[in-house]
């Protein structure tokens, strides 16, 4: 134990280059295969920094105050499941002080999300040279459902899941919005899949409707 300790310590242990040789190692493992699964997840390692010494971030909420890091890794799995190795490792520490603007005016490349466009691309380098005919499926969780990631499924021509933790599923174009129900006062009590009658259902329904006009009556 105490080996591996200085081995972590050692000043000349570069942990890129750890990775690398890692990703290395995965992609001949994937030689020769037609596809390869790789799930693409982060976690949030909570390693205490009182001092300010070791440069760690926010996790979590900002007002507990927990410091530590995020990872993000991306494991090769074969078509079976049999893990194949690490494919991509990503690091990086949360600012302490939320950025003061709105999420949607800051850039893409701003955000969490290019990490997961920075691993997409780190597995597809690490597979290129050793395995560059092997097809690779990513696998996401509701996190990556943003545009920049579908729009590097679409450049890409990259096969991908996603879907919430433990269920994934295609990633496909928004379904059309439904129109909202029509509420029925009359028969219906203010409420799309009736019950109730009454002045009182209609009130309620303004107030819960926000003062928009609605069309009461269901025409029966």
């Amino acid at each position: 134990m105490e080996a591996a300790f200085d081995f972590l310590e050692n000043e000349r242990i570069r942990p890129q280059a750890l990775v690398a040789s890692c990703q290395r190692a995965t992609a001949r493992r994937a030689r020769g295969l037609a596809r390869i699964l790789v799930p693409v997840d982060e976690v949030l390692l909570t390693l205490p920094d009182p001092h300010a010494t070791r440069g760690m971030g926010s996790v979590g909420e900002r007002a507990t105050g927990t410091r530590g890091l995020i990872v993000m890794d991306a494991v090769a799995l074969d078509e079976r499941g049999t893990p194949l190795g690490l494919a991509a490792m990503i690091t990086w520490a949360r600012p302490l002080v939320r950025d003061p603007r709105p999420h949607h005016r800051r850039p893409a490349l701003e955000k969490e999300i290019r990490y997961w466009i920075h691993a997409r691309a780190s597995v597809r380098e690490g597979l290129r040279g050793e395995a560059p005919d092997t097809e690779i499926v990513f696998l996401h969780d509701c996190a990556a459902d943003a545009w920049p990631v579908l729009l590097d499924v679409v450049v890409r021509d990259s096969r991908s899941a996603s879907g919430p933790c433990c269920a994934p599923r295609r990633i496909v174009a928004p379904r059309p919005r439904r129109a909202a129900p029509r509420t029925c006062v009359r028969c219906c009590g203010g409420r799309p899949n009736g019950g109730g009658s009454g002045s009182g259902s209609r009130r309620s329904t303004a107030r819960r409707r926000g003062g928009r006009s609605w069309r009461f009556g269901c025409g029966r």
